[in-house]
């Protein structure tokens, strides 16, 4: 899919780079099945989900985690796109919300349900998106955004942490 870098702030160049596929709706519905088919083995292991590969970096069921909590802050500025509203969204600080996210409650098989569960309410949203607003715009946290470019900021987020996965922490498992 083609984005206009006047859609999104540099920062999210590097995700948008990893929506390769023709279309948004392919490239959300890829992106899900590919993390969950790298997390497959793993998903009952809770030593391998509370695994980290250097101190003070997150463990694997952290960065499922992290991959819900972003995903559902760029659905909300997608909604917030889709229905025309102007006010301004705030931004989130990712690295407290981990902090703030108990994740000694769940296990990965959970967290991987979860995520799953979230992606496909993701996905579900972006089917009812029309040609006319892919091109509706959001601001949040002083960046404005294009409901396209949110796509590809969501598919782009967990092919960047899936990367990180596999090179950081499976072949360490």
């Amino acid at each position: 899919m083609e984005i206009d870098p006047s859609e999104y702030a540099a920062f999210y160049a590097n995700y948008i780079s990893y929506a390769s596929e023709d279309t948004a709706r392919e490239a959300l519905s890829n992106r899900t099945k590919e993390l969950m088919a790298l997390l497959q083995a793993y998903k009952t292991n809770e030593e391998a989900a509370n695994y980290s590969y250097a101190e003070g970096k997150w463990s694997i069921k952290q960065l499922v985690l992290h991959l819900i909590d972003s995903e559902m802050n760029f659905v909300i500025r997608t909604l917030w796109a889709l229905r025309g509203e102007s006010s301004e969204l705030p931004g989130f600080d990712h690295n407290k919300w981990v902090e703030e996210n108990p994740d000694e409650n769940i296990t990965l098989e959970a967290t991987l349900a979860w995520f799953e569960n979230q992606s496909a309410s993701t996905l579900a949203l972006f089917q009812t998106v029309n040609e006319n607003q892919w091109d509706n715009r959001v601001t949040a946290n002083g960046v404005t955004f294009t409901v396209r470019s949110l796509a590809a900021i969501i598919c782009g987020h967990t092919r960047h942490h899936a990367k990180i996965i596999s090179e950081r922490y499976i072949p360490y498992l």
